[in-house]
């Protein structure tokens, strides 16, 4: 311990005679120490925690591809049938998509974030609703027969 104290009081020294130096040095090690922890916080975010499902790993994301072969498209409603059809792998196909509404008043408009998900969403993820119930299939049905004119 007293070799230690002396390497501290030595440090010290030399650094009190040169504070350009040791500017430098506080500056270098602080950028450092920071950068390392932002990328270590958007790695462990994005990569390293386990996603707010149940069984994430049996999760699949399944996307077409433009003509180019490097976009991402959301499948048609007819590949989707044809996914549900021929299925032989998943355990269900389920489509989902991004969805924003607009909530307007007495004051400004706020953006309303939400999904449209297909038939078969909520016990694919494994959550119930925490109001009402699910969907039926024969709530598809009347659906369909409402909306065609």
């Amino acid at each position: 311990m007293t070799g230690l104290a002396q390497d501290l009081r030595y440090a010290i020294r030399q650094l009190r005679k040169s504070p350009g130096f040791a500017t430098v040095a506080v500056i270098t090690l602080a950028l450092g120490i920071g950068a390392n922890t932002a990328i270590f916080s958007v790695a462990n975010g994005v990569l390293l925690r386990k996603l707010p499902y149940a069984e994430p790993e049996r999760l699949v994301l399944v996307w077409s591809t433009g003509e180019g072969g490097n976009n991402r498209d959301q499948l048609s409603f007819t590949d989707i049938d044809d996914y549900r059809t021929r299925n032989k792998v998943f355990e269900s196909v389920v489509p989902f998509g991004d969805w924003n509404a607009t909530f307007s008043g007495a004051g400004d408009p706020s953006p309303i974030p939400g999904m449209q998900v297909g038939e078969g969403y909520l016990p694919l993820m494994r959550v119930k609703p925490l109001l009402g119930r699910d969907f039926l299939p024969d709530d598809k049905s009347r659906a369909r027969t409402r909306s065609s004119f």
